[in-house]
């Protein structure tokens, strides 16, 4: 059985801490007379699209990935997309991932934003067991809503809901989204890792400092810096909730919310939330 993921709206959702390759991370290989990403599946392999480009700025090196969404006739609002897997055309789709055994804590990037109001792009990881069935095991994720001068740094940790074995991981980076209604968000990706990585082990102090708990009527943030960002986002990827400490959630649809943290150092905090009334 194929691994599935539907590109629609990017859903956002015992570890082993370990040093994890992922393929052509720096972004610094490209087949340039294709315009693609060396191990990397875009929408240009597909449909020869323009929506991911290398872009000649980097953290460390000489490029870096650009996703930007696009006004395409007959498709509507069409995502810059890059991805491990491979896009069916026929579904809809994106299916496999790269073959490995590692399982990652966490994924650590960085990322220059121009993302526009009422947009989001994203990233997502999913780790899969092969078995007698293939299943998801683990799964984390980010959305970008901000514009930035310059890259930042992010990160996000991976949930994982089995203690099985990984032979599989797929990664989806997306600028824009295809509930969008205007076509120009971009986001710029760089120099992906796993926490720890392989080079000086970077540690995820937010992820340690911050606590977050639910009542029945609202979600309490404590302990984060009081000039950092605060959002709460629905599945859909819409802001619901901006840099309050104390969100009221009385009057939101019970289902699944994603609550980001970004701090003075552009460290990132993301928590899974459901709310039911």
């Amino acid at each position: 059985m194929k691994n599935k993921y539907l590109l629609l709206p990017l859903f956002l959702f015992a570890t082993i801490l370990v040093k994890a390759q992922i393929p052509n991370a720096s972004f610094e290989n490209w087949d340039t007379i294709n315009n693609t990403c060396n191990s990397w599946y875009s929408l240009n392999d597909a449909f020869g699209f323009t929506n991911t480009s290398r872009e000649n700025i980097s953290v460390d090196g000489n490029y870096s990935i650009g996703l930007v969404s696009l006004s395409v006739p007959g498709f509507g609002i069409v995502p810059g997309l890059a991805t491990t897997g491979v896009l069916n055309t026929l579904t809809n789709t994106v299916e496999g991932g790269y073959a490995t055994n590692e399982r990652p804590d966490s994924l650590i990037g960085f990322v220059k934003e121009d993302v526009l109001s009422g947009d989001t792009s994203s990233a997502l990881v999913i780790v899969y067991h092969h078995g007698t069935t293939s299943q998801e095991i683990g799964r984390g994720g980010i959305y970008f809503t901000g514009v930035t001068t310059g890259f930042r740094r992010f990160s996000f940790p991976i949930n994982y809901t089995s203690s099985l074995s990984t032979d599989t991981i797929l990664i989806i980076l997306s600028g824009g989204r295809l509930a969008s209604v205007s076509a120009g968000s971009k986001i710029t990706i760089d120099q992906l890792s796993y926490f720890p990585s392989s080079g000086t082990g970077i540690n995820l102090p937010l992820q340690q400092e911050i606590s977050v708990y639910q009542t029945p009527s609202d979600i309490v943030v404590e302990h984060a810096e009081n000039n950092s960002q605060i959002q709460l986002l629905d599945i859909n990827g819409r802001v619901v909730s901006k840099n309050e400490m104390n969100i009221n959630t009385t009057n939101l649809m019970n289902g699944m919310y994603f609550l980001q943290i970004t701090n003075s150092n552009y460290e990132t905090y993301s928590k899974k939330l459901i709310i039911q009334h």
